[in-house]
């Protein structure tokens, strides 16, 4: 029974020495830039997920916006198929088209070497995948100094999307 009480009393006093210390050492400089230190390293916990997601996408030969590629690099030719789409992060949705003509919605992804994308057939609803490798090229814009232009490997791409390639593209977004 005296070792029991022994045991409590050392206990207790266990607890108060570990409360007298922990309120002498939050007085201290060293605990209050330490606890802000925590404070900082808890706030960042999110601002490290969005720059681990950040410093995936720039890999990607793509950013977002909307892009025009065709089998020619003009628009709008007669009998030359075109791409429309829309890259937010690494997501893709568009369309495959020909001039007054009917046009395919596709969705898919971007990776560091080709766009992926599910082709949704017009006409019979079916489904089939379909890959388009990038082509890079490096370009000299000033002295020692090189941009890399990316392409979709067979296609141009078209600086001018008009309304009709925006309305194509709206529809199969809702889609």
């Amino acid at each position: 029974m005296i070792n029991q009480c022994e045991n409590l009393e050392t206990g207790a006093n266990f607890v108060k020495r570990w409360w007298y210390l922990f309120f002498r050492l939050l007085k201290s400089k060293v605990t209050a830039i330490f606890l802000i230190l925590i404070g900082l390293i808890g706030m960042g916990v999110p601002m490290v997920k969005a720059q681990v997601q950040s410093l995936y996408f720039p890999y990607l030969p793509l950013r977002s916006g909307v892009y025009l590629y065709g089998e020619s690099s003009r628009p709008n030719v007669l009998g030359n198929a075109y791409l429309i789409f829309e890259v937010k992060n690494a997501n893709v949705v568009g369309a495959f088209y020909m001039p007054l003509s009917s046009f395919d919605c596709i969705y898919g992804t971007l990776t560091p070497t080709e766009l992926q994308m599910t082709i949704i057939d017009s006409y019979e609803g079916t489904s089939y995948p379909h890959k388009i490798a990038f082509q890079r090229q490096q370009i000299q814009v000033y002295k020692g100094l090189y941009r890399q232009h990316v392409t979709l490997e067979g296609l141009y791409p078209v600086s001018l999307i008009s309304r009709n390639d925006r309305r194509i593209l709206a529809h199969c977004q809702k889609s």
